[in-house]
């Protein structure tokens, strides 16, 4: 739970606390908590402006079943991917990186 408060804080995100987490095996999913798409998908719903990339990349690529989790779908049928693009905060930069990854995962 350390992890997403870190992640999900309205201050300005410590990236150093977040990968000092991960380093000590945080759970970066956190399915239990969120849902089929994890953290990544709570964070990617967020309203805070903008979705930090670092932090996306961080959770996709120090977890596997963060990254696997990108082909997921939650009980609306959405991915991480489709909430990234409807929601104004991402970046083309942000949506550009999950559709990236998931097209590798993919293919």
């Amino acid at each position: 739970r350390l992890l997403a408060v870190h992640i999900m804080s309205a201050t300005p995100i410590d990236l150093t606390v977040i990968r000092r987490l991960i380093e000590l095996h945080a759970n970066t999913y956190q399915a239990e908590n969120y849902g089929a798409l994890g953290l990544l998908g709570h964070f990617l719903q967020q309203s805070r402006s903008p979705i930090s990339i670092d932090i996306v990349r961080l959770l996709i690529e120090h977890d596997s079943t963060t990254h696997a989790g990108l082909t997921a779908e939650n009980d609306a049928g959405e991915t991480c991917l489709s909430m990234a693009k409807a929601n104004p905060n991402c970046s083309p930069e942000v949506t550009n990186y999950l559709q990236n990854t998931f097209d590798r995962i993919l293919n």
